[in-house]
């Protein structure tokens, strides 16, 4: 069982991931913040439990991120996990694609992830701890084989990654430790879908289970379990990876 670090940090915490990793940390974390937007309908048996403090919050609202980041009650031992929630769900070329949607995308995925980095390593900053800080952004492989129909959301998890191999190089003289977890499709559920999307997606979703070399899809349990390793205080050499989970596909 890997070592966690006392406080936990999950910007995303709704997202099925997100929901699933918190469950599985709770018991073992002194300190749990979980931060939504809107919704909370996944995380809520945890929202009354007395070691979970929980936000609502948009990311693109650094101030105010970074005041509810400062609120919390120790950051001596910390990780933190961002799982971007914007996806692309008009699946149409470039060309068509709308201004709106890619804005959106670009604001959550890269100003996000730009807001939550510098907020979480100037916390960690701020406490002057001795032991290291693990953070862990959700990536995509689309980041290396395109999206087609869904180039600007391939173009910001590709963009993620590489945000985070550059500000590892930047943090780890001060024991930061930072990477990506880029999975191919992972089997949720969410009867929330649209129709369009749920078309689309059980589509692709077969068609990549055929890239795989396990001939399945990883489930989110696979995801967290490489997280909370990434995350823990026994990973004392890994940073600035992306690391693929993706059954063997390529």
């Amino acid at each position: 069982m890997n070592k966690l670090p006392a406080t936990y940090l999950i910007y995303g915490a709704n997202s099925a991931i997100g929901a699933e990793l918190a469950r599985n940390l709770l018991p073992e974390v002194e300190e749990l913040i979980l931060f939504y937007h809107e919704n909370t309908d996944r995380i809520n048996n945890l929202l009354s439990h007395d070691k979970v403090t929980v936000f609502d919050s948009d990311i693109t609202d650094y101030e105010t991120f970074v005041s509810q980041i400062n609120q919390i009650k120790s950051a001596e031992h910390l990780a933190a996990v961002y799982f971007p929630a914007v996806r692309s769900h008009d699946h149409k070329p470039l060309s068509e694609t709308s201004l709106s949607l890619t804005k959106e995308i670009v604001n959550v995925n890269i100003l996000g992830a730009i807001h939550f980095l510098k907020g979480v390593i100037n916390l960690a900053k701020a406490y002057k701890q001795t032991n290291s800080t693990h953070i862990v952004l959700l990536g995509s492989n689309v980041s290396r084989t395109g999206l087609k129909n869904g180039s600007v959301y391939a173009a910001t998890k590709a963009a993620i990654a590489n945000l985070v191999r550059s500000v590892a190089m930047e943090e780890g003289k001060n024991n930061i430790l930072i990477n990506t977890v880029s999975p191919g499709p992972v089997m949720t559920e969410n009867p929330g879908f649209e129709t369009d999307y749920l078309k689309f997606r059980s589509e692709y979703f077969e068609t990549q289970k055929g890239l795989t070399g396990l001939n399945r899809l990883a489930e989110v349990n696979d995801v967290c379990e490489l997280i909370r390793f990434l995350s823990s205080l026994d990973n004392k050499h890994i940073t600035g990876e992306e690391i693929f989970l993706t059954g063997g596909a390529l």
